[in-house]
């Protein structure tokens, strides 16, 4: 988290021809999070979901859309206060929901796992 803190915005860029990446939430966008940095989200179908959820943490593009992608990078290069309230709500967003503790998380894999078994 540390080495994320300096950052304006990570990048959950995800490809959506993968079936897995189209129903996955990636590590990368907890940590963000957890960190206080806004996270940047192509629109797969589970972080289209995750961005409505954020609010201002997250600031989203339609998948393959380029200049959506750099309309997003130029919001966040050029007004300020879209930074400072993206690091709130991040920050925010992982103390409330978005957190690898939290009570709906927690243990879900391997009761999943043994439900299955």
């Amino acid at each position: 988290m540390a080495l994320a803190q300096p950052y304006d915005a990570g990048l959950a860029c995800e490809e959506p021809t993968v079936p897995n990446k189209r129903r996955c939430l990636s590590n990368k966008i907890f940590t963000y999070l957890a960190a206080g940095v806004p996270v940047i989200l192509s629109r797969t179908p589970a972080q289209a979901r995750l961005e409505s959820d954020l609010g201002a943490a997250a600031f989203g593009y339609d998948c393959g859309d380029l200049s959506g992608l750099a309309r997003v990078v130029r919001q966040l290069a050029t007004d300020a206060q879209s930074r400072v309230r993206g690091r709130i709500a991040a920050r925010a967003a992982a103390e409330r929901r978005w957190h690898w503790e939290h009570p709906d998380d927690r243990g879900a894999l391997v009761t999943a796992a043994g439900t299955a078994l």
